[in-house]
């Protein structure tokens, strides 16, 4: 999918919702959806990552379902895989820094902000790397705010040595000023 596929997308699933009588609800989507929206990143995502609410009402399934059916997604194409993130704690402030996506229909789709991205796409990176790290240096982040991303993580992996591996890769990707500042 990329941003027109995207749009079209959450479009449809918004009315088959509001169509299927579903409550108004707020959506927070991040991943390569929210920076193909925000325009950060012009490359193809296979989903649309949500991260929040915990547990979307089953008409919203449902009108994912639908959705599916007609453009011939995947079944999975929304993926609450995420979700753990949220669990886990999100970043202070949050909410209040996400971008409102107002497609019509009863969803109000969050976009996940540049800042909160960078935190997940630091904590992905580390964890498992590949199109995670090069979203991150898309992201162009500074010190201060790979600093704060850190000691998110730091919340969601306590370990000594996930520790070490941020170190050393904020080493290998020529952030060695946030290490100072952290280590």
């Amino acid at each position: 999918m990329l941003k027109k596929d995207i749009h079209q997308y959450l479009l449809s699933l918004s009315q088959t919702y509001q169509d299927l009588g579903g409550e108004p609800l707020e959506v927070a989507i991040c991943g390569g959806a929210a920076l193909n929206v925000l325009d950060f990143i012009h490359r193809f995502t296979k989903d649309v990552d949500i991260v929040s609410p915990e547990h979307l009402p089953p008409l919203f399934v449902e009108a994912a379902q639908i959705t599916a059916d007609y453009f011939g997604l995947k079944k999975e194409w929304i993926n609450q895989g995420p979700i753990d993130l949220l669990k886990m704690g999100l970043p202070k402030g949050y909410f209040d820094r996400c971008h409102s996506l107002n497609l019509g229909g009863n969803v109000l789709w969050l976009i996940t902000s540049r800042l909160d991205q960078i935190h997940f796409k630091l904590y992905a990176s580390i964890d498992r790397g590949g199109y995670h790290v090069q979203d991150l240096i898309v992201l162009k982040p500074s010190i201060t705010e790979l600093v704060q991303a850190s000691q998110w993580c730091f919340t969601h992996d306590v370990s000594d040595g996930f520790k070490e591996i941020t170190k050393d890769f904020l080493i290998q990707q020529g952030w060695k000023n946030a290490t100072r500042e952290l280590f």
